[in-house]
């Protein structure tokens, strides 16, 4: 689209907010379109630096913008009966994004008797059936959730004790952002 909108009207300046494992894997169409791009963007210098290499471009870091409005007075006890420790883990689950540390929470809650705690885990992307089967297999008591609004999410931070995401390579994960805007 950037490349239309440049051939229809070249005075028009493109600016393309880079974010996430995208940014980080080499793309035909990047190389393509980057010399239309009047300037590229990052709220992390990680992944400032890995597109940097990959497209030999400059990258203008700018700060995170994230609204802390408060919804902590919807915090309700209903959404984890029963349970003292109420956990949640939310991100995108893709086979190239295993450095989330799902499966490593799975199996260290493998290890904690399933009454004690309560695991909601907000997945997307196309690891999530593989993700479902081993919290199957190792018995961890998780509410799995993939289609909710922002409003359900908030509520899901604003109600979990525990904000679990042990990722070992965010450029900058905006759950972290969500959790701590949330209680």
């Amino acid at each position: 689209l950037a490349l239309i909108v440049k051939l229809l009207q070249r005075n028009i300046k493109i600016f393309v907010f880079i974010h996430g494992v995208e940014a980080w894997t080499p793309s035909f169409r990047v190389r393509l379109f980057k010399s239309f791009v009047t300037s590229f963007l990052s709220v992390s210098r990680f992944t400032k630096q890995r597109f940097q290499a990959i497209y030999n471009c400059s990258v203008e870091l700018v700060p995170n913008v994230y609204s802390f409005k408060s919804t902590l007075d919807t915090v309700t006890n209903d959404l984890y009966p029963n349970s003292e420790l109420k956990i949640l883990f939310v991100a995108r689950l893709d086979q190239s994004e295993a450095y989330k540390g799902f499966e490593e929470s799975l199996y260290a809650l493998s290890r904690i008797p399933v009454e004690h705690y309560s695991f909601r885990a907000v997945l997307h992307g196309n690891g999530v059936a593989e993700a479902k089967n081993l919290a199957s297999r190792l018995k961890v008591n998780c509410t799995f959730h993939s289609s909710i609004t922002d409003s359900e999410l908030m509520r899901l931070y604003c109600d979990s004790n525990i904000f679990l995401m042990p990722s070992r390579g965010e450029g900058f994960g905006l759950v972290f952002l969500e959790a701590i805007a949330n209680g």
